[in-house]
């Protein structure tokens, strides 16, 4: 166990994380999920690290998902690009560009489906929250289950399926990489701000999630209550975490925002 007090989950129930009951939900993004600002523009061609170019010269990253992880998926990302036969909207995110200057965009084709979801829906990209690009991950999480479950894509490749928490020396092997990683809160703790998830008894060698002061009071209000109580409220269950491995004793996940976090099952 990290060392610290006990961690107290305040507030309401995640409403950004992704729990079975969302498997009811309609599997498709709804336009109340974008900012009703946008733009009208024409995509010219697809880069190989998923930059977009569009008519005007303007580079474009898709936000809220990963980049196309390697040629197969790119191949797949081009046949989605290619049936774009008008122009699209742009609709901008919390920070509408990168460090590079590369537009970060929520992207809406011409009969008004989310270009991210038509790729997360096929299995050619998985979600990636972060904090400048919250918009939409709720639906796009429930599509990217509905397509990991389907085995569409990149999911029929045993590179890209969840991790197993308890598999710490696949999970060094994978540090540097984006993963899904799976398995049971065994601790957790807050220590000067800095909140841990500790997946094993030994928080010096076993998989741990992070969330750094700055980021901790985003989980405030919304991991919380997960039942009544103290929050070791967290332990027993089993949760999904995304995000890419580093190494901190163990491996691990620095989460900075909740959408990172599905929680799936109680099981103790």
């Amino acid at each position: 166990m990290r060392p610290g007090r006990a961690l107290k989950w305040q507030g309401r129930i995640l409403p950004g994380v992704i729990v079975a009951l969302c498997l009811t939900l309609p599997v498709q993004a709804q336009a109340a999920c974008w900012s009703q600002k946008s733009q009208t523009a024409t995509i010219m061609s697809l880069g190989a690290d998923g930059t977009v170019m569009l008519a005007d010269g303007r580079q474009m990253l898709l936000a809220g998902i990963e980049t196309p992880p390697d040629d197969k998926v790119r191949a797949g990302w081009r046949q989605v690009f290619d049936a774009i036969n008008a122009p699209v909207r742009l609709h901008p995110v919390l920070q509408p560009q990168d460090r590079y200057g590369r537009l970060q965009m929520l992207v809406v084709t011409g009969e008004g489906v989310l270009l991210q979801e038509k790729l997360v829906a096929r299995g050619l990209a998985r979600v990636m929250p972060q904090k400048r690009a919250r918009d939409c991950l709720e639906a796009l999480l429930v599509i990217e289950a509905t397509a990991r479950q389907a085995q569409r894509g990149l999911w029929r490749d045993p590179a890209f399926t969840p991790r197993n928490a308890d598999d710490v020396d696949g999970l060094m092997g994978d540090e540097g990489h984006y993963m899904l990683v799976e398995g049971i809160v065994v601790d957790a703790s807050n220590r000067q701000g800095r909140l841990y998830i500790n997946f094993g008894d030994d928080w010096r060698t076993d998989f741990t999630v992070t969330v750094e002061r700055a980021d901790a009071r985003l989980f405030a209000d919304e991991i919380a209550n997960i039942v009544a109580g103290e929050v070791a409220a967290i332990v027993g269950h089993r949760l999904r975490v995304r995000g890419f491995v580093t190494r901190y004793n163990g491996p691990e996940i620095r989460v900075t925002v909740p959408e990172q976090i599905e929680v799936l099952t109680k099981v103790r």
